[in-house]
């Protein structure tokens, strides 16, 4: 005998988290820019207590996802798959190929790419 899923228990918790949804969504289109009010106080205070070594790593691992340590990996991933040498070359050229590059900033104040200026962008205060 197979068991059907609880229909009416799904169909209540989207009938609940809809609300909830419209709501959220209410109060960030009126927000001013920035940060919300609860956001905003939560972010100083993480700021304001955040220990060295927790900035260290942070800023270790954002450094391993620019440069020549992504590249790398992607080719050690393609070179990883396949059954055969070729198969394995194939799979990292095309790998490496087809990675996206990450762009630098313009002059202009724009991201490269990136079609709103990096001055329009929300930031936090």
């Amino acid at each position: 005998m197979t068991r059907r899923p609880p229909v009416r228990l799904f169909a209540w918790a989207a009938l609940a988290a809809a609300p909830a949804f419209a709501l959220l969504a209410v109060a960030v289109l009126n927000a001013p820019p920035g940060l919300l009010p609860g956001d905003a106080a939560l972010h100083h205070w993480s700021q304001a207590h955040r220990p060295g070594a927790a900035l260290a790593l942070s800023r270790a691992v954002t450094a391993t996802g620019t440069g020549v340590i992504p590249f790398a990996v992607v080719v050690l991933a393609g070179l990883s798959v396949g059954g055969t040498t070729r198969q394995r070359l194939i799979t990292a050229a095309a790998l490496a190929a087809l990675s996206r590059h990450r762009p630098g900033v313009a002059s202009r104040g724009h991201v490269a790419g990136c079609p709103t200026p990096a001055a329009a962008w929300p930031r936090g205060s």
